[in-house]
């Protein structure tokens, strides 16, 4: 529910990068290129052998990741127009409301993020969303859309980490509010969802609550 296209286990990586392919083909199948995957490099290997895992998709997965990708251009075509659709809604009522700022061609449209201006104005708008009976926030359990947990722990464990690189990050991300929008949604619920967004952003204005700054 939370995924562009799903195919029950595994996935693909595509890439016009010679090298990086080749490294990706080593990683996930022992370290070697098979010729199946030889016979598409555009020059002679350029790569030298490196441990490699036992990633190799198996072929029903394989089956239905490629139905899934001919739906792809759809299925993203329908998640960018219902996510205009919502910060069109907000924006005719709150047209002061800051969004997320993020390039039409980068953007998938599953997620429609704003600024509430900080931190407490974020829980309050949670909580008052989900009184609606509304699914706030991403899908995804990992919650990587909105939290910076995980890139932080990455960066430790590799010995990267440095807290003056994110001085200003948490703030930021902690004042967003995060609205999912999900392949399998209608019209009728982003019409919902929009709904629910203005009640809730109308009771914040009412409390003398600034919804941005």
């Amino acid at each position: 529910s939370h995924k562009m296209i799903v195919s029950g286990d595994g996935g693909f990586l595509t890439t016009d990068n010679q090298e990086l392919f080749e490294r990706a083909v080593r990683f996930h199948d022992l370290g070697m290129i098979r010729p199946a995957f030889a016979q598409q490099l555009e020059s002679p290997v350029i790569t030298k052998p490196i441990p490699g895992m036992q990633w190799r998709m198996n072929e029903l997965s394989g089956a239905v990741a490629l139905a899934q990708i001919r739906k792809l251009p759809g299925v993203i075509e329908k998640t960018q127009k219902f996510s205009a659709i919502l910060r069109k809604s907000i924006k005719d009522e709150f047209p002061d409301l800051k969004f997320r700022a993020v390039l039409p061609e980068n953007d998938l449209g599953i997620i429609v993020a704003f600024d509430l201006g900080n931190q407490e104005n974020a829980a309050y708008f949670k909580k008052a969303y989900e009184a609606e009976g509304l699914v706030y926030g991403p899908t995804s359990y990992c919650q990587t859309m909105d939290k910076i947990d995980v890139v932080r722990s990455c960066l430790e464990d590799a010995g990267m980490y440095n807290p003056e690189d994110f001085i200003k990050t948490e703030e930021i991300v902690n004042r967003f509010a995060i609205i999912s929008i999900l392949p399998v949604y209608t019209e009728n619920d982003v019409k919902e969802i929009a709904l629910g967004i203005k009640k809730v952003c109308r009771a914040m204005e009412s409390r003398g609550r600034l919804l941005n700054v």
